[in-house]
């Protein structure tokens, strides 16, 4: 159910959306799922939406494929891409979280960390590039892997073109 305004109370079958889209509205999703969600406060409880858009958003058990806010709540839910200024997730997992600052609690993990601060007890993902790390980090690669990985094709290709050169035949 979706509502607009003041939070209400859920209603089992229907969902009431206003059409006019105010840029200070409250958005409450409660079950079910949205194509798109926007408002200066959005919270989702065990719904889903494929694009969240808001100046805070609150995902309780849900998910979304995109999210684009200043501040990220996310408990026992899940995002394909998250980006904000600050996230905070508990529970919860991220495919791609890009952040000013990413706060990892209780189990949450994510594939591609970029942020200029991250902590958390333990952060889990496989790529992580931050300015600034606090915490026990579980990562496949880090900001120096990476750069040695990019190091490492930038000279494999180097020497691919160089081979090429060299064998190539001029007609």
């Amino acid at each position: 159910m979706v509502t607009r305004g003041k939070k209400a109370e859920p209603e089992p079958a229907e969902a009431s959306v206003d059409t006019a889209e105010e840029e200070k509205e409250e958005v409450y999703l409660t079950g079910g799922s949205e194509h798109a969600v926007q408002g200066e406060h959005v919270e989702i409880h065990q719904g889903g939406a494929q694009k969240v858009e808001g100046k805070h958003v609150e995902i309780h058990q849900g998910g979304a494929q995109f999210i684009e806010a200043e501040t990220v709540t996310m408990k026992n839910s899940g995002a394909i891409n998250v980006r904000a200024q600050q996230v905070t997730m508990e529970q919860s997992g991220a495919g791609v979280l890009t952040s000013d600052q990413a706060n990892l609690q209780k189990d949450s993990s994510a594939g591609v960390i970029v942020a200029k601060r991250v902590e958390g007890l333990q952060i889990r993902t496989g790529l992580l590039l931050a300015a600034e790390v606090h915490g026990n980090v579980e990562t496949a690669v880090d900001s120096r892997g990476a750069l040695l990985i990019g190091l490492a094709l930038a000279l494999g290709l180097g020497l691919l073109a160089s081979l090429r050169s060299l064998f190539a035949t001029e007609d």
